[in-house]
């Protein structure tokens, strides 16, 4: 009835890629720029995917999977001329929480002191 071969179900299977295989990964621009590692997937109401990712210093940023070239052992980003009136590739994402003054985590906003030092959070 259904009958495929162990490489075409393979092929087909190879096309999607698990949380765990992007988050980690190095973002890379076309310029061959490091804009930083994949922290988490987000997902719009409307339906589209994207990166949620953060750079080096801790801001975190929304690409969405249209302008993903590649991924591979890096993430690379499509090469995207710049226009009058194109929005920009990232959307500033504000972190949900508190973060701590001593180590700098993010706690979920409920939390009253810091789930990886303990410190009081404010």
């Amino acid at each position: 009835m259904w009958k495929r071969s162990r490489e075409e179900v393979t092929a087909v299977v190879k096309r999607f890629f698990k949380r765990e295989e992007v988050v980690g990964k190095l973002v890379i621009t076309q310029e061959a720029k490091v804009l930083g590692k994949v922290a988490d997937v987000a997902i719009s109401l409307n339906g589209k995917i994207g990166l949620s990712i953060r750079d080096s210093s801790g801001k975190e940023t929304i690409i969405t999977l249209d302008k993903v070239s590649a991924i591979g052992d890096v993430i690379l980003l499509k090469h995207l001329e710049k226009t009058a009136g194109e929005a920009e590739i990232v959307e500033q994402v504000l972190p949900k929480g508190k973060i701590c003054p001593k180590c700098g985590k993010l706690n979920r906003e409920n939390v009253r002191f810091c789930t990886y030092c303990g410190t009081k959070l404010t």
